[in-house]
């Protein structure tokens, strides 16, 4: 019998590698991911960002969001990591969500990201006025 188990998400960036993601499960096994979901509907929103992965892989060189398309690979930029986000949580929770709602944090070493405290590429989270614009940016996308 296991008393306490856990499904824990860690982010961070290394020095060599940039911002990294790991999950680690109650058993102790971890694995590194670009994106990942846990809780009741992790299935569903894995699906999901795998779906909306694919699909884009045969017009990802007409958008301009998807940075790079190579071995059926595709590199998002800070916009398209953040809209998928909120898409999935809306489109997986069936729910439209307002600011308050939901918390986004960035772990980013990107220029494009805004500085805080005269600083970037660090992690932050993201005030409920701009969460606020980016539900509505994808409100109004859909």
């Amino acid at each position: 019998m296991r008393p306490l188990g856990i499904a824990m998400t860690l982010i961070g960036i290394d020095d060599e590698r940039g911002p990294q993601c790991f999950q680690i499960d109650p058993a102790g096994f971890f694995v590194g991911y670009k994106a990942v979901s846990s809780g009741q509907k992790q299935t569903e929103a894995t699906n999901y960002v795998s779906s909306r992965h694919f699909l884009h892989i045969a017009n990802a060189q007409l958008e301009k969001k998807w940075k790079s398309v190579e071995n059926n690979k595709i590199t998002l930029d800070r916009t398209g990591v953040i809209e998928l986000a909120i898409e999935t949580l809306t489109n997986v929770c069936a729910t439209d969500f307002k600011g308050s709602e939901i918390e986004i944090a960035i772990c980013s070493t990107s220029l494009e990201e805004k500085a805080v405290d005269g600083k970037r590429g660090n992690f932050r989270q993201m005030p409920e006025e701009e969460r606020d614009e980016w539900l509505t940016r994808v409100g109004e996308k859909d």
